[in-house]
C-alpha cells in the first residue's frame, strides 16, 4: 500500500471515531461541548433515526479500517470503507 492510501486510510479511521463518538453523544443527548456540536445539521428527512441509522456504516468503516491498516491491502476493502464514507457524506447534505 502506498504512504498515500495509508495516510488516507487513517484519516478515514480519524473521521469513523469522531463520528460514532459524536453520534453516542447525541443519542444520550449530552450537548455543549465541541465533539457533539461540530458539523451537526438538522435532518428532517430521517428525525429521530438519523443518530443510529449512520452507526452501522461508522463501525464497519472503523473495522474494515483497521483491517486494511493490518493488512497493509486497500484493494476492496477500501472500496467498502469509501463507500461508508459516501453514505454519510450524502446524509449530511440532505435536508
Amino acid at each position: 500500500m502506498s504512504k498515500f492510501l495509508r495516510w488516507v486510510t487513517i484519516l478515514f479511521l480519524g473521521f469513523f471515531i469522531y463520528h460514532l463518538i459524536r453520534d453516542i453523544l447525541q443519542i444520550f443527548n449530552i450537548r455543549g461541548n465541541i465533539i457533539a456540536d461540530l458539523f451537526v445539521t438538522s435532518h428532517y428527512w430521517c428525525r429521530p433515526y438519523c443518530d443510529y441509522i449512520t452507526i452501522p456504516p461508522e463501525v464497519i468503516g472503523t473495522v474494515l479500517s483497521l483491517v486494511i491498516l493490518k493488512r497493509k491491502k486497500f484493494g476492496l476493502l477500501g472500496i467498502v470503507v469509501l463507500a461508508c464514507i459516501t453514505f454519510i457524506f450524502i446524509g449530511f447534505l440532505l435536508p
